[in-house]
């Protein structure tokens, strides 16, 4: 995520800079702007145990506005095995309070450095699953509030 924003702003940058040249005259306009950034702390892989697992979500941000998080799952909030049908079904939780519906806003930062503890439960006995890697995949996204 860190380098999707990074990117963005080297591009703007480079696209920020113009160049004006008129007849006999030439003329330079250079101007350089800063655009909002926001980045989210997670890790790459969070590893669960049966009673489920949990990281901390650090929000930073450069300016004073007021950030959304929402999340969406590739597999509907499902771990599943490559090998087997059988999903694990777990519930997501940000300070003890469970997600809204997947896509919908669950936590708004309003300072940078702000965080939040995501938590994982499982839902049902696992200890009789077969032995595998289960895996989901979460997307977690930022709306600008004001």
């Amino acid at each position: 995520m860190k380098r999707i924003i990074t990117m963005c702003l080297i591009t703007m940058l480079m696209l920020s800079i113009a160049l004006a040249v008129y007849g006999d005259n030439q003329s330079v306009t250079v101007k350089y702007s800063i655009a909002d950034a926001c980045s989210l702390t997670i890790p790459e892989v969070i590893p669960m145990s049966a009673s489920g697992g949990n990281f901390t979500m650090t929000c930073s941000k450069n300016s004073d506005k007021r950030v959304s998080v929402s999340v969406t799952s590739q597999n509907y909030f499902q771990l599943k095995n490559s090998e087997y049908d059988t999903p694990i079904h777990y519930r997501v939780y940000c300070d003890g309070n469970p997600l809204p519906s997947a896509g919908e806003s669950f936590r708004v930062f309003e300072t940078d450095g702000e965080s939040c503890l995501i938590s994982f439960a499982m839902i049902g006995d696992v200890s009789k699953l077969p032995a595998g890697d289960y895996i989901d995949r979460l997307t977690f996204s930022i709306t600008y509030l004001d």
